[in-house]
């Protein structure tokens, strides 16, 4: 019933708000790191954590 309907607005809203997050962090890590994209920076960290 309605209880549903609310949920699904709220998942709705909340994934899109995830999502802009997201894409924030890759706009900003490509600001602070020019010369490299955000994927290579991820390989990076995954070959090399500390």
């Amino acid at each position: 019933g309605t209880n549903l309907e609310e949920l699904k607005l709220k998942e709705i809203k909340n994934d899109s708000y995830l999502a802009l997050v997201a894409f924030l962090g890759f706009a900003i890590q490509i600001i602070v790191y020019l010369r490299t994209r955000p994927l290579e920076n991820l390989k990076t960290q995954l070959t090399k954590p500390w």
